[in-house]
Order: structure tokens, then sequence, then C-alpha cells
């Protein structure tokens, strides 16, 4: 059976090079989920909601990042160098990124 929040589908397509980024999010409390049906959801710092589908990042359930455009992966992994990144701007040493990169 099928998690929640699709982890099972998504997690069965990262790339190993995410793995400790993935649990480094897990423990910053960003949430990761692929949505099968378009949500209306609020993003961290907007003002309206947003339409969205896929693999999405959320903080305490607000939209962090999110790629609506490519395959499977790129969609999952273009969203995970997304928040890398925002954690990086804030300051933190995010596991397996750096100077935007993944590596």
């Amino acid at each position: 059976m099928e998690s929640y929040d699709g982890s099972d589908l998504w997690r069965s397509r990262l790339d190993p090079k995410f793995e400790e980024m993935v649990t480094f999010f897990g423990f910053h409390g960003i949430e990761l989920r692929w949505l099968e049906e378009v949500e209306e959801v609020q993003e961290v710092g907007a003002e309206t909601p947003v339409f969205v589908n896929g693999f999405c990042a959320f903080h305490q359930g607000k939209l962090l990042a999110s790629c609506q455009h490519g395959d499977f992966k790129h969609r999952i992994h273009a969203t995970l160098r997304e928040v890398a990144q925002r954690f990086q701007e804030m300051g933190y040493h995010v596991p397996g990124f750096q100077s935007g990169q993944v590596i």
C-alpha cells in the first residue's frame, strides 16, 4: 500500500546523492509529498494561494518549493535543489549540496 505522502512512489526514483539531504530536511521540519491531484496551497511568504501538483516541499503547512515541469525524476531533484538553496542562503550546511550543486 502506498503511503499518504506518496513517499513510496518518489523515494523509489530518488538519486542516492539526495538521501542525506532528504533526512536533513525531515529533521528541520520539511514535509516532502507527491501530490497526485492539483491542490490549492499557500506559499511561504505569499498572500495569495497557488495551484500545484507533483513533488512539493512544505514547511509548517505552506509550500516552500515545487517543480511543475519535466519528468518525474527531474521534478523531485529540482525541488530538493531549490529547498537546499534556500537553506544554504540562511547559512545552513546542507549535506550533499555545495555552491548550488548536488555533490
